[in-house]
Parts: C-alpha cells; structure tokens; sequence
C-alpha cells in the first residue's frame, strides 16, 4: 500500500483510504497502461488476506499460502519501483 500511495505522490494525489487508492491507480495508472491490470488483482488478493488475518478469531495461512503472498508482493512492488524511477527520471 505504501508503494501505490507514493506512486499516486508523483502524481500530486494522496488518497485516504484503501478504495482510494485503489481507484486512482486505476485511474491513472492501469488505464494509461503503465502498470498491468494483475496489480488490481494481486493488491486485492493481498489485501484481502491481510484484512482477514488482521480481523477474523481464526485464520490460517499454509506455508505455501504464505510464499505465494510473499512472491505476488515482491513482483508487484518491483513492478512499481520501476515506474517510480521512471517517472521520477522523466520529471
């Protein structure tokens, strides 16, 4: 979340809440094709799973749950990262 908000910060807009962000991104970014629509996707599979974990009496995650997240998250963010340096290398 905090690599979409920053994103959204080059583009001097700072949402407030989750929908927001995800919204904006979009908005601005998917629909422009500069990111892929899987962002969408993985930020709401994460998301999701985290809300769950954060909130519900009980939840488990497998191992294999678990390394997939971290996989999704890794990929997602230097997807992100690399249209930051973009950007901020074209501005």
């Amino acid at each position: 979340m905090t690599v979409l908000r920053a994103l959204l910060i080059l583009e001097c807009t700072s949402p407030e809440t989750h929908s927001g962000v995800r919204i904006l991104i979009n908005l601005r970014f998917i629909r422009a094709k500069k990111l892929s629509p899987l962002i969408n996707k993985q930020f709401d599979f994460l998301y999701r799973l985290r809300t769950d974990i954060d909130y519900s009496d009980f939840v488990s995650v497998t191992e294999k749950e678990a390394k997939e997240s971290l996989s999704i998250a890794k990929k997602t963010l230097k997807n992100i990262e690399d249209l930051i340096r973009k950007i901020s290398k074209d501005s």
